[in-house]
């Protein structure tokens, strides 16, 4: 990725004196609303212009329109982890207006409905950004995947605890993107790590146990021993290998 930290410091100056568009959506900027609000809200010409030199300043700067919305991605993934979700909405709709078939910016607004806890939303988006990733050409971002298909996992997880209606579907659902994460990229230690969590809390310690094997299998040396011994108590390892 040094190549893409090198292209992000090109833009980071574009960043901060292009215009932001700020009609208002209802009582949201559109800026705000995922890809503007698109369909339902329609931009106006000043708007579009602006878009057009943004997307022109963008992809001069990175070379391509695909290249500038990965990095504006990850500048918004910056803006996520330090808790400022109205910036990360911004970039992440700026990657959008970039190229719409990219997978990154679902995602982007993915995680920022699941920090707020509107699932339904957090999960429509996610599960978009699944169809679309094996789509992407850019080879350098593979190793996204394992990590999508565990934040969509815990999307579930957390659904499942929210709506008590939907609660056994959101589980499976759940249960099915983990032990994918892990089948196909089994040295990938977050998938393990967070299902076992999961299993713990809702109680699935055979499940759990089957994720500890399975790591064991894979090679993996670094699951949490506070944790291990938590589901020792809750149920002996021997206990679960005599369940069929």
């Amino acid at each position: 990725m040094n190549k893409l930290r090198i292209l992000a410091a090109l833009i980071f100056s574009l960043l901060t004196v292009l215009p932001v568009q700020n009609c208002i959506a209802g009582d949201m900027p559109i800026n705000l609303l995922p890809m503007y609000g698109a369909p339902e809200v329609v931009k106006t010409d000043e708007q579009k212009k602006s878009d057009e030199v943004f997307i022109e300043t963008a992809t001069q700067s990175c070379g391509s329109r695909q290249k500038a919305a990965v990095v504006i991605f990850y500048e918004g993934g910056r803006y996520l982890s330090e808790g400022d979700l109205d910036n990360a909405m911004r970039r992440f709709n700026q990657s959008w207006l970039l190229d719409p078939e990219n997978y990154m910016s679902y995602w982007g607004y993915g995680k920022i409905f699941m920090k707020k806890l509107m699932m339904e939303k957090s999960i429509g988006y996610f599960e978009r950004s699944l169809l679309l990733i094996d789509l992407n050409p850019i080879a350098d971002l593979a190793q996204n995947k394992p990590l999508l298909l565990t934040d969509v996992a815990i999307a579930y997880s957390i659904a499942s605890i929210i709506d008590k209606s939907k609660a056994a579907d959101y589980r499976e659902k759940s249960y099915n993107l983990f032990q994918k994460a892990i089948q196909l990229y089994p040295d990938f230690l977050p998938a393990y790590k967070v299902s076992i969590d999961f299993y713990i809390l809702n109680k699935e310690y055979a499940k759990a146990w089957d994720v500890v094997h399975k790591a064991r299998k894979a090679g993996i040396q670094d699951l949490p021993e506070k944790r291990l011994n938590e589901l020792a108590e809750k149920m002996p390892e021997l206990q679960q290998r005599k369940i069929p």
